[in-house]
């Protein structure tokens, strides 16, 4: 029985847990559009029971007289039943407090954008995702308050990830991580450093390095750094010279370093900063914000107020909400629609990802799994966990 069963229900719990967290993705997104709070029920855990019982029963009657013409015959009853049961129970946990803070309000990690382009998510899609500044150019996705205006050189943005995009799928650089040792402190003489005190750096993530003239000793802190690889026989490539203009890197380099920086803080050219690339990367919760304001409102809820008619505001916003949806087009519609690949209904409209829109579905395809990667696990001691036994 056990192995027919998992057959019988494996797939469909894989399947209905697929179907309902790409919903509660889409929901969310939708709540956002139209002002509300956003909530993230996490599947911790799905156990079940089966039980399979069966009875057989026998009775005859004999009679010892049977009658003039059989009228007291001999009788003969058999019987049988079976009953099969599941019972489902299924655990969620909300995403709260601490953990909804640091997993949901943090900026995304330079090593998360490394991760997602190395399984399978452009650099083009990963970058013009996840960040508000590369080298001060500015994304136009995002946040009104955070980028009121469309800078001209927004279109350089546009254009240097289209071409980190389009030379790395040429195989012209590499995008990956490197070991770097960060200084921790200045020279320590040789002698007052023991065995022990190299053990305890050892098992703290740290290196005592040695000095070529065995005097001295340098903490350091191993670090994996992030950085885009461009060999030199490739360097006079016009998308190369571009790319390298439009983020006003040193072209004789072979590699650049990307570092994190901080929104709204100015970028300067300097000689000493052209071997970076400062990256501003957002939450994961901004991410969600910049996309929801693109989402396609009825008519109807922006003439009422439900929701902001935000195609009123002026050239620059209806330009980044083209922008956004080149990326994430989620369209909104007063009957179900037939061609979704997901679909919520909200405040009688349907919202919905065309199953025909391959760059949509890409984008939110990324943003499950960001959220699976950054907001997916909850520690046990800081939400309430519910258990609903869904069976009989």
């Amino acid at each position: 029985m056990g192995p027919t069963a998992m057959r019988a229900t494996r797939g469909q719990y894989n399947e209905d847990i697929r179907v309902t967290s790409a919903e509660q993705m889409l929901r969310n997104l939708v709540r956002l559009r139209y002002g509300q709070s956003i909530v993230f029920l996490n599947v911790t855990s799905v156990s079940t029971q089966f039980s399979l019982d069966h009875s057989a029963s026998i009775s005859g009657i004999l009679n010892e007289n049977v009658g003039f013409e059989g009228k007291n015959p001999n009788s003969l009853g058999l019987g049988a039943s079976a009953s099969f049961s599941e019972r489902p129970t299924i655990t969620y946990q909300p995403l709260t407090g601490e953990d909804f803070a640091t997993r949901m309000l943090a900026p995304i990690g330079l090593d998360v954008a490394v991760m997602m382009t190395a399984a399978g998510w452009g650099p083009e899609r990963v970058f013009q995702t996840i960040t508000y500044q590369i080298n001060g150019l500015e994304n136009p996705i995002g946040p009104r308050e955070l980028t009121p205006d469309l800078k001209d050189d927004s279109g350089d943005f546009a254009r240097m990830t289209r071409l980190l995009g389009r030379i790395r799928k040429a195989r012209m650089i590499s995008l990956g991580v490197k070991r770097k040792l960060v200084p921790m402190s200045g020279p320590i003489p040789a002698r007052d450093v023991t065995t022990s005190q190299l053990l305890d750096a050892a098992r703290e993530g740290r290196l005592l390095v040695l000095s070529d003239d065995g005097q001295t000793y340098t903490l350091v802190d191993e670090r994996h750094v992030p950085v885009i690889d461009i060999p030199p026989d490739v360097r006079d490539h016009p998308d190369i010279k571009e790319f390298m203009e439009l983020l006003d890197l040193d072209p004789t380099l072979d590699h650049y370093e990307l570092s994190s920086t901080l929104i709204g803080l100015p970028e300067p050219s300097s000689p000493g900063q052209r071997d970076q690339i400062r990256i501003a990367t957002r939450s994961l919760l901004t991410i969600l914000v910049s996309f929801a304001e693109a989402i396609e409102a009825p008519a109807s809820h922006q003439a009422a107020g439900v929701v902001g008619p935000s195609s009123i505001l002026g050239d620059t916003l209806v330009a980044r909400e083209q922008y956004a949806r080149n990326l994430l087009h989620i369209r909104s519609s007063p009957n179900q629609p037939k061609n979704a690949v997901v679909a919520i209904r909200h405040r009688g409209y349907w919202f919905y990802i065309a199953d025909d829109d391959p760059s949509s579905k890409a984008t939110f395809n990324l943003l499950n799994a960001l959220f699976s990667l950054l907001g997916g696990q909850t520690a046990s001691a800081q939400a309430p966990v519910l258990t609903l036994p869904v069976g009989g």
